[in-house]
Parts: C-alpha cells; structure tokens; sequence
C-alpha cells in the first residue's frame, strides 16, 4: 500500500509540473476567457484530456482494477471551462478505459465522464474560474465517494467490489486531491502574479502618458521668440519620477511684458503633477488679468486654498520684465532664493519680496520686489532638487556649489548656465538616485533694441 500511494503521490507531482508549464503557456488565455470557442473548448478538451491520459497510462493494475489517476482532467476542465470540456475530456477517457476492459470496466468508465460533468455543473453554480485548493479537494472527496457507489452499485460481486474499493480507493482520493489542489494553487499564483504584472504595466503606461502631457505643459522650444531679441531664455526640467511637482513657465502678458515663473508642488508623483498643473494655470490666468505680480500671487493663493483638502502647498517664484526698459517686478511664495548674475561676473542673491509658499493659508499678503537688469544680465532660477541635490554619501550639492557652478559660463549664454550647472550636478551625484525633481529656468536681459531690428 505504501509504494503504491508513492507512486500516485508522484504521478499527481509530475502532473502538478505539467500543469504549471501548461498554465504558463498560451493555454492560460483559454482557461481565463469568460467564454470559449468551439475551437478553444476543443482545445481545452484536449489539454485537459492529456491530463488524464498521463495518469492512465501509468496506472498500476490492482485486484482486478486499476489505480491511476483518471479523473484529474475531467475534474479540472469542468471547473475551468464547464460542463461541455469536462463530459468530453470523460468521454475521450471513457474509450480508453473501455478498452482496458476487466470486470470493474463498466462502473469505471461511467464515473470518468460523470466526474467531468459534475464539476462542470459545480462551476457553473459557482460562477467563477477561481477556486480554493481545499475546496477543490472536498470536491475531489465527493466525486471519489460518488464514483466508489458506482463501483459498489454495477459490480455483481459485492464482496469483489468491495476488495477493490479496499484497494484503490484510498489512493486514488489521496492522489487526485494533491493533483487537483495543486493545479488550482500554481493556477492561482499565476493569475495574481500576471495580474500584479498587468496592473503595474498598465500604472508604468498611464505615467509615461502623464509625464508626456505634463512635459507637454511646459515651453521646450528653445529660443522661444526668435522675433524678440531684447531677452533670450532657456530652461530644464528633470523630473525624479515619471512625474512631478517641479515647473517653470513664461509667457507675454502684453506685447513688452513678459512673465517668468518657476515653482515646487509640496510630494511627488501624479498629486504632485495635477497641483502643478492648477497653479501654472491659475497663475497665468491672473496675471493675464491683473497685470501686477503681487496681485496675481495673492489671487493664486487664495484660489489654491480652497477646497484643499490634502493640505498640498507649492513655492513659487514669479515676476514680470519690462523688456524695453529692464525692469523686473517680482514676488516670491517661499521659493529658493533665485540669483541675479551680473554681466560683470558678480552675483547676488535676491532675498526681497519674500512671502509663504501657496495653498497654506488664505488672504496672504505678497509683496513685490523690483530689480533693474541691464544689458548683458542675468537671472537664474533653481528648485531645491538643484541645491539638495545628493551624493552616494548624501551630501547636498549646496548654494556654494551652485554658485560655483554659475560663474563657470558667462551671463550672456542662457544654455550654457544651464548645461554647466547640470553638469556640476551630476559629477557631484555621481551616479546616486536621483531625490527630487530638478528645474532651472536661467534669463538673459539683452537691452531695448530699436524697432528696426527686432523687425
């Protein structure tokens, strides 16, 4: 008896193997489908068949019987795809069996078709192509007593019937049990593991999608008004996830105003993204309508607050240049402290017209700072991704290293600030992960030029 329950114990292994590599393969389609084909059912019935037909073939010969697992496929296939595939994986391996003959043939055979039909009908009270292995293996109890009636009730001699069950029985229960529980456990784990992969597919599709539009928001052409010759300007934003909080915008607010504006949204990722998306938009809309920058932050803030329920907040750095005559109106909503590089090389930092960031309360008070640029300087804005920018030993790259950084590229060349500054930074990093989102937004002031050559 125990080598023979081994051996039915490693049939129902060897097919638990088969039925995972079976799962893993285009077959796992057909099995999760709501609704089959005739051409799918058929090739269920046949996958399902094979099933069977491994445990048939190596079935040890036993008091007149048979010990094999011959009902594994009709039991599977009736759970999975219903009634139809289990009945005609029982008939298929009805045949067979019918041609093995011996004196429990008839009983035999009748139960490998009615097990596939009756685990059909039991999916389709059930509804539903998910099982738990113990109840697949009470259910395996069930057919097993259904199918020792059987042979009790056909075979004449009771008292031979009875030798067989003795027999047979036991084992068959024991084996189809691992095999049908463990098919629906690898079955199981498959599933929740293609739809984790699915699901995260789709997540990573959905970002890339956010991220375009999100780039998509912000100016990338570069210049942007080639007409216009009294400013140039030129900008980066590198995101630390697919998306983020970090932008910059500029616009022309009337034909010698231009807007230039640069904030950081309070987390990361897609929140992030869509408050950054209604502050650009409120921003530009009041400035298009107030025309002083104060104004534009206060409304900004205040339209910000309301209805914010998860507390977000954004820094920003906004103001206003007059392009015939230099001057820069400005306001800022706790944001870095921008730069104002000289074109004789020196640098100052523009700590003036300083307010809390926007979002956190209402009716702030926003001040305007006023500079006047000449011709030939610059303005250089950051986010802090730029100046808490980390190494593998997490030091922060610095104002200092930042001002470094600027001075290494003359005031008149916006791209080269630019590119100069991203390159300290990433010899600085090193190759460590990337913290937070970095944006820099560098102008040049070029002077008021006559009519004549800015046509």
């Amino acid at each position: 008896m125990i080598q023979l329950l081994a051996s039915v114990l490693n049939t129902a292994c060897v097919m638990a193997v088969i039925a995972y590599v079976l799962v893993r393969t285009r077959f796992y389609s057909l099995i999760t489908e709501k609704s089959h084909s005739i051409h799918h059912q058929i090739l269920l019935i046949l996958l399902f068949a094979a099933f069977t037909m491994y445990g048939v073939l190596i079935a040890i010969p036993i008091a007149g019987g048979f010990v094999a697992l011959g009902h594994i496929g009709q039991i599977i296939g009736g759970l999975m795809a219903g009634p139809l595939v289990g009945t005609c994986v029982g008939l298929l391996i009805a045949l067979h069996r019918w041609s093995l003959g011996g004196f429990s043939v008839v009983p035999a055979t009748l139960s490998v078709i009615l097990v596939g039909l009756f685990a059909g009908v039991y999916a389709l009270w059930r509804k539903t192509s998910r099982y738990n292995p113990l109840e697949v293996a009470a259910l395996v109890i069930v057919l097993e007593l259904f199918s020792s009636g059987l042979t009790l009730l056909l075979i004449p001699d009771l008292h031979q019937a009875l030798e067989l069950e003795k027999g047979i029985r036991l084992p068959m229960t024991i084996g189809h049990m691992i095999a049908g529980a463990v098919f629906i456990l690898i079955f199981n784990n498959i599933v929740e593991a293609r739809q984790t992969v699915e699901a995260k597919e789709k997540i990573e599709s959905e970002l890339r999608i956010a991220s375009s539009i999100q780039m998509s928001m912000v100016p990338k052409t570069f210049p942007p008004f080639p007409d216009v010759p009294e400013f140039d300007v030129f900008a980066l934003l590198k995101p630390a996830k697919e998306v983020g909080g970090d932008f910059y915008d500029f616009f022309f607010t009337d034909n010698d105003h231009i807007c230039f504006a640069i904030g950081d949204v309070s987390g990361k990722g897609v929140p992030a993204a869509l408050f950054m998306a209604v502050t650009r938009t409120l921003l530009k809309s009041h400035v298009t309508s107030s025309k002083t920058i104060d104004q534009s932050m206060f409304k900004t803030n205040n339209d910000l607050c309301e209805g914010n329920d998860a507390c977000m907040f954004t820094t920003l750095f906004s103001g206003i240049l007059d392009i015939r005559t230099g001057e820069f109106s400005f306001s800022n909503g706790g944001h870095n402290f921008p730069y104002l590089y000289r074109k004789d090389g020196t640098i100052e930092m523009i700590t003036s017209a300083n307010s809390v960031a926007l979002g956190c309360m209402e009716d702030i008070p926003y001040q305007t700072g006023m500079i006047v640029l000449s011709e030939g300087d610059a303005l250089v804005m950051y986010t802090d991704g730029v100046s808490e920018a980390m190494n593998k030993n997490l030091e922060f790259f610095t104002e200092e290293r930042l001002e470094t950084a600027i001075r290494k590229s003359p005031p008149s060349s916006t791209r080269t600030i630019v590119k100069n500054m991203m390159d300290e930074i990433d010899g600085f990093v090193a190759g460590a992960p990337q913290s937070d989102d970095i944006t820099l937004l560098v102008f040049t002031y070029n002077g008021s030029k006559p009519a004549c050559q800015s046509a």
